[in-house]
């Protein structure tokens, strides 16, 4: 990999990081909504499956613990990651259809909802994270939606 490949690989760490940590709404116990699916699949599609996992994966459980939510840090790491191999993946350096957030964001709300069923144990705390997801997967169609009237003026 070049300098200049890891700089841009580095910048996209902090730019995942940052909307993750920025760009962000409190859930109480349940974590909190952000964008980051949307920077994941802008991002990763330019990248290796095997770098889009730690793209993914590494800033996103970062702002867990920055945020202090540090108990979804290593579940959080996983179910992201998994999203930047698979955006990785299917994108192969093209751009992605715009249906890839909703398949991306249906495999992070059932990770989600098992990671809560599993720390919590109630279908309850699940069932709003759920929901919470769901809201997720609007917010992220809806970001990604804006990001490519703004590319697409180009």
């Amino acid at each position: 990999m070049s300098v200049k490949r890891v700089g841009q690989f580095l910048a996209s760490l902090v730019i995942i990081f940052l909307i993750t940590v920025l760009l962000k709404y409190k859930l109480g116990n349940l974590g909190y909504l952000n964008i980051s699916l949307a920077a994941i699949i802008i991002l990763c599609r330019h990248y290796a499956p095997g770098y889009a996992i730690i793209l993914a994966g590494l800033p996103t459980a970062a702002a867990d613990l920055v945020l202090k939510c540090g108990y979804y840090a290593p579940y959080t790491f996983i179910i992201k990651g998994l999203s930047g191999f698979l955006t990785a993946w299917l994108a192969g350096g093209k751009k992605l259809k715009n249906s890839t957030v909703f398949l991306l964001g249906a495999i992070e709300a059932l990770g989600y909802l098992l990671t809560d069923l599993y720390l919590f144990g109630s279908r309850t705390m699940a069932l709003y994270s759920l929901l919470y997801s769901l809201i997720q997967i609007v917010l992220c169609a809806a970001a990604l939606g804006v990001y490519n009237l703004i590319i697409r003026k180009r």
